[in-house]
């Protein structure tokens, strides 16, 4: 839809050994699994060349979409949104970008060990589309947003550095512990030092 696009790509390092053997009917049809940011189900599903694509709108023709996952043959995954921003006062605002990230991290990573590709892993994303944005960095029940936002985003482009996977965690806060220096990044990129998620022992903020 493009109105600031969030790329999260989880790479599983067996992917360069060998091509897991999927069993991709069975992965189209299972409308809870590898399921769009955003979403709580895959409305729409089907076999591609590349392996099987998960959209967020049931119509396979459509023009837009708002999320999509794209599960390859070799295990990688690629999730997509590309609807973060809303506007006010004619600024395109970004809210709760860390917690879409480590979300996306959490059922990717879990949806691939349930077809029985084990980590480790390697996480990537990206932010495009989002020149003059702005992040929304309030965080708690008294945290006013208006007097939380980052300074406006300087490139339409970011790519944040990998993080690596060696098992797959249980709890949410483990999650955000390895996925943090990508938060760090995103929080530098609006001139905040560091994730607002985080206390200043490091401990997670649950949202």
């Amino acid at each position: 839809m493009n109105n600031g696009i969030l790329v999260v790509h989880v790479v599983p390092l067996s992917a360069f050994d060998n091509s897991p053997s999927l069993t991709l009917r069975q992965i189209e049809q299972d409308f809870r699994s590898f399921v769009p940011m955003g979403s709580t189900t895959a409305n729409g599903a089907r076999i591609n060349f590349d392996g099987v694509l998960k959209t967020s709108n049931a119509d396979h023709q459509a023009t837009q979409h708002r999320a999509y996952v794209q599960l390859y043959r070799t295990g990688i995954i690629e999730t997509v949104n590309s609807n973060l921003m809303a506007t006010s006062s004619g600024t395109p605002i970004i809210s709760n970008l860390d917690d879409i990230v480590i979300q996306a991290a959490i059922r990717s990573l879990n949806d691939l060990a349930s077809v029985g590709i084990e980590p480790p892993y390697a996480l990537f994303g990206s932010l495009i589309g989002v020149m003059g944005a702005q992040f929304n960095f309030s965080r708690g029940v008294n945290s006013r947003w208006y007097d939380n936002l980052g300074n406006r985003l300087d490139r339409d482009q970011y790519h944040f550095d990998e993080v690596i996977f060696e098992t797959v965690p249980t709890a949410r806060a483990d999650f955000a512990a390895i996925v943090r220096p990508i938060l760090d990044q995103i929080a530098n990129a609006g001139g905040a030092a560091t994730s607002a998620i985080f206390d200043n022992q490091g401990h997670y903020i649950m949202p």
